[in-house]
């Protein structure tokens, strides 16, 4: 009969008691990979910030430096695209740290048997997908906006349109 960590809790001081071998094994294999996504996930975020600056500062500049009649109002797009990708890049940081913070805590969990740890690596990781549930959630409402204002604009061009 296994243990089932639901019902019984982790009332005692050591994990090793209440979750079996196997169970601590998938738990180190998954602390693993999300060393990995966490690691990946830094990076991503340090390009999205580069990505961010680049746009702000020197696309506007070189749009402003072409000086031509087509190009004069692409110029305020270069800041307020800029803003957008540093704006997503919070929640990319966040989501590689909740990542990482698990991946230590079951580390150590599995050097120290401690509940705490447990306890404290599964409260990352649902930090984690809380953050993702709640980005995409965002990305939807932003997906229907754009939408809506896409096709009132293309309706608008429409009803002014005279043939």
């Amino acid at each position: 009969m296994q243990d089932n960590v639901l019902e019984q809790g982790l009332s005692s001081e050591n994990v090793h008691n209440k979750l079996s071998g196997e169970n601590l094994s998938y738990l180190k294999s998954a602390a693993s990979w999300t060393k990995f996504l966490a690691i990946i996930a830094f990076i991503v975020t340090a390009f999205v910030v580069l990505a961010g600056l680049f746009f702000t500062i020197f696309l506007s500049s070189m749009v402003g430096a072409l000086d031509t009649p087509g190009t004069r109002g692409l110029s305020m797009f270069g800041p307020g695209l800029g803003l957008f990708y540093l704006a997503l890049a919070i929640p990319a940081f966040f989501g590689g740290l909740y990542l990482n913070r698990f991946s230590n805590r079951m580390n150590s969990v599995w050097r120290t048997n401690s509940p705490d740890d447990l306890t404290a690596a599964f409260k990352n990781l649902r930090n984690y997908f809380r953050l993702n549930g709640w980005m995409i959630i965002g990305f939807f409402i932003l997906y229907i906006v754009m939408m809506v204002a896409i096709s009132a604009g293309a309706m608008s061009g429409l009803m002014n349109n005279k043939y």
